[in-house]
């Protein structure tokens, strides 16, 4: 049971608090919460279908392919579970982490051909997301449009028959969190998931 994966020992607990700048308090609250998804099939950790369910009543703008990508991106020894150090590790990145360090996950979550670049198709399902998140927040729907746009303008790309390179992505992108804000690494009332 999903249970068991949050049993850690007191090394365990404090390299997370470490890593993750999460209180003990927090870490116990994400386990009380891992616990309740994680043990709907009996299986030892967070199943694919179990980290959509955790995340889709939280991400309402996403669409269930991009948590499925997310989810791959999390699940770092690739074995269809994670584990609650994935789990916690993976609300880290999203929420807590520095800014360049979550755009970075945001430019790996969107180049779903994993060919280093934003082509245009990965680009408009990037705008589409921000746009929708953004206007979710209460931002003003033209505003969170042109300032995506701006962001992933031909003129931050380097090649643009390619697209946008992570590099260049990461530029653009990283004056401020409020793109971060914009994909809803922040719950409808705008506040951090965790």
């Amino acid at each position: 049971m999903g249970a068991g994966n949050t049993k850690l020992s007191k090394e365990e607990i404090n390299e997370l608090i470490k890593k993750t700048n999460y209180t003990k308090d927090q870490i116990d609250k994400l386990s009380k919460d891992y616990n309740e998804y994680s043990s709907k099939d009996k299986k030892s950790g967070f199943t694919e279908s179990e980290f959509i369910d955790f995340f889709y009543c939280r991400f309402r703008d996403w669409d269930k392919d991009l948590l499925i990508q997310l989810f791959k991106l999390f699940d770092t020894d690739c074995n269809g579970i994670l584990d609650f150090k994935e789990f916690v590790t993976s609300l880290y990145i999203m929420t807590k982490a520095p800014v360049v360090e979550k755009l970075s996950l945001l430019f790996d979550l969107f180049d779903k051909d994993q060919s280093g670049h934003l082509e245009v198709d990965e680009v408009e399902k990037l705008i589409g997301v921000a746009v929708a998140c953004g206007t979710s927040l209460g931002m003003d729907y033209s505003g969170v449009t042109n300032y995506v746009f701006s962001i992933c303008s031909a003129e931050n790309m380097s090649n643009k028959k390619k697209g946008m390179n992570k590099e260049e992505f990461i530029k653009a992108a990283s004056n401020s969190d409020k793109f971060c804000k914009m994909i809803c690494f922040y719950d409808s009332m705008g506040q951090m998931l965790y």
